[in-house]
């Protein structure tokens, strides 16, 4: 039953070898040919019959054929694998992962087992994908520079006519003061509230869609710095309103200086603007960084907390779309783009923004970013 066993397993693996789509051969330590099968005959369009007692050395050009003795030298004791280019008969070129290791063989000097994959059609779908994704890459900054195109042209035809209304309504103020009466008067400055108003849409519509069309290249950034200038441009809000900020030591990160910047402008100055009544504003930006794991980089996650308004978590998901206010617009000046403009930037980072407030209580804004791009 054992020795009928045996064979048995020796049938299954012959036909297994004989069958399988690469290429197989046992080789002796002078890379002698004593065994092969149909499918490495095929890929080296060699007859079989003339594969068995030939030196596989003779299937590789002269540099080649250096770099596969040094491979066969390891495999015969051990282990050893590398990618290299075939030939034969000066017309067959196959680019092919050669796998190599020791073959104990009773009463015969040291063998190796080969094992030869084709990488042809590997490498073919490798270039084509490489070509489909620098076609995809151009036609992707052709978007982006129409994209740019149209926002400059739509900001500068949509601004024209509001700065003529804005005009001609500072005329009608200094030139027909005395004749108009205080409904008048009301009418005149609702239209200039209005114009700038839109005038502010537009600006930060065009600020929105020059988040991914003028980004520039990613360096290293120090955060501190960042929330440093940050706070000196927010310094005359800060004291109106006799608001304090408190910020930890912050990490250096890959990202686009300017871009960290107009992202923690926007959350201070909203931490600062959306206070409660009587209050002063009290903010705190601190950060933990997040260890990375294998392929996976470390994040580093940065909260701007603060004592304000607050709001019902109902409305997060709103929060975040452009226009999109949930204040009214006599208590808190604003065009609701400012959260619109920090998710497109943390997005085009790589990292996510999320929110957690409770009405009367304040916010925490929790900004994760990979630590490198």
């Amino acid at each position: 039953d054992r020795v009928y066993t045996l064979q048995d397993s020796e049938h299954a693996y012959r036909v297994m070898v004989e069958t399988m789509s690469e290429g197989a051969a046992t080789l002796l330590q002078d890379g002698t040919i004593i065994y092969c099968n149909q499918r490495l005959a095929e890929m080296l369009a060699t007859p079989l019959e003339r594969m068995l007692g030939a030196s596989f050395c003779d299937f590789f050009g002269n540099e080649e054929r250096e770099r596969f003795l040094l491979l066969l030298e390891k495999g015969v004791t051990s282990e050893a694998r590398a990618e290299m280019t075939l030939s034969a008969n000066g017309q067959v070129s196959l680019p092919a992962l050669l796998s190599m290791r020791t073959l104990p063989m009773d009463g015969m000097s040291t063998a190796a087992c080969l094992i030869v994959t084709g990488l042809a059609e590997q490498r073919r779908s490798r270039e084509e994908l490489e070509a489909k994704v620098a076609e995809r890459t151009a036609e992707l900054r052709r978007k982006n520079r129409d994209l740019e195109d149209f926002a400059t042209v739509i900001s500068h035809d949509l601004q024209e006519p509001l700065r003529k209304v804005q005009g001609f309504g500072n005329l009608l103020v200094q030139n027909a003061m005395g004749h108009l009466s205080e409904t008048e008067i009301d009418f005149i400055q609702r239209m200039q509230e209005a114009t700038t108003r839109m005038e502010q849409m537009i600006n930060g519509l065009l600020t929105l869609s020059r988040v991914s069309t003028r980004a520039r290249p990613h360096q290293q950034v120090d955060l501190n710095q960042v929330i440093g200038d940050v706070l000196s441009m927010l310094e005359s809000s800060l004291e109106t309103s006799n608001g304090t900020v408190e910020v930890d030591d912050l990490p250096v990160i890959e990202a686009e200086p300017l871009q960290m910047q107009q992202l923690f402008q926007n959350l201070i100055s909203n931490a600062i603007k959306f206070h409660q009544p009587e209050t002063p504003p009290q903010v705190k930006v601190s950060s933990h960084t997040e260890p990375g794991s294998g392929q996976t980089p470390s994040k580093i996650q940065i909260r701007v907390e603060d004592n304000g308004i607050g709001f019902e978590e109902e409305h997060i998901d709103s929060l975040f779309i452009p226009f999109r206010r949930l204040v009214n617009r006599k208590e808190f000046e604003g065009t609701g783009m400012g959260l619109a403009i920090c998710k497109k930037i943390v997005e085009r980072h790589g990292g996510s923004i999320a929110v957690k407030s409770q009405p009367g209580v304040g916010s925490t804004f929790t900004v994760t970013l990979p630590v490198k791009q």
